[in-house]
């Protein structure tokens, strides 16, 4: 599928044998994995992704063109994984707290019923949000929010 087809804030993977991006950008390689933003007239705004970690690196710009597959964490990862390698962080529920973050496995209950309702629908991680408060319920775990 072409990148301008990809819902924003998905994961890709580049499936293009010559990747085109803009004079001076970061070279793209074919079979990265990128998180893709959004489209930006004729290119793109993504990140680089180390598939090891999960971790941002650098952001690249990508012919909006370009061939790409969309991949889903649970392809590359168990869900117990998952749960270690992405979370949140932020200041609190009003903004004005100290800053906190924590990967899912230690966010608390009140923390994941919270990001569930913050972030939007087509959020890469949502479905991951509602997958562990299943998991904690089937595996009577209960994390209290001490840090509110």
């Amino acid at each position: 599928m072409k990148l301008h087809d990809v819902p924003r804030n998905s994961y890709v993977r580049i499936s293009d044998e010559e990747v085109r991006v803009p004079p001076a950008a970061p070279d793209v390689k074919n079979e990265e994995l990128i998180f893709f933003d959004h489209i930006d007239g004729m290119y793109s705004f993504c990140i680089k992704v180390d598939p090891e970690t999960l971790s941002f690196g650098e952001v690249c710009h990508i012919a909006a063109w370009t061939e790409v597959s969309i991949v889903e964490l649970d392809e590359l990862f168990t869900f117990e994984q998952i749960r270690q390698k992405i979370g949140r962080s932020g200041y609190g529920k009003d903004g004005t707290g100290e800053y906190r973050e924590a990967s899912l496995e230690n966010m608390s209950d009140g923390w994941v019923e919270g990001a569930i309702d913050f972030v939007p629908k087509d959020h890469p991680h949502l479905k991951y949000y509602i997958q562990e408060l299943e998991y904690r319920k089937k595996n009577n775990i209960s994390i209290p929010d001490t840090d509110a």
